[in-house]
């Protein structure tokens, strides 16, 4: 996930710093996908505010209903739905990977963000 999602081995920076500052962000964002991944596995019961912020659940709930799927209430409700976002069909037994969580969630901020800008 490291080297698809954040293409860490693609970073060139003029110094060492901002080489360190890049992997370390793309580290944490990493990290947070899989650790969304798992918990939405583990503790499905789990509401979906503990990992997602007001705005992305508004987002995810209006994606939701253009696209007729169920609208997501716990965390194990919103991880398929993000893995949806970034292409997962839905239609096996296995359970979303982290590559997909990362293309949906990609997707999903981008989403927000065209969201807010919509305000200005």
């Amino acid at each position: 996930m490291i080297k698809s999602g954040c293409q860490i081995e693609a970073l060139t920076h003029d110094t060492l710093d901002r080489l360190k500052r890049a992997v370390a962000i793309k580290l944490v964002i990493g990290w947070r996908i899989m650790v969304l991944t798992l918990l939405g596995r583990e503790v499905p019961e789990l509401p979906v505010e503990i990992l997602f912020t007001d705005l992305e659940i508004e987002v995810m709930t209006a994606w939701a209903k253009a696209h007729r799927a169920k609208v997501r209430v716990t965390l194990g409700d919103a991880v398929p739905l993000v893995a949806c976002i970034g292409g997962y069909l839905a239609h096996t037994r296995d359970p979303p990977s982290h590559q997909l969580m990362w293309y949906g969630y990609q997707y999903l901020y981008n989403l927000c963000v065209g969201y807010e800008l919509r305000a200005t």
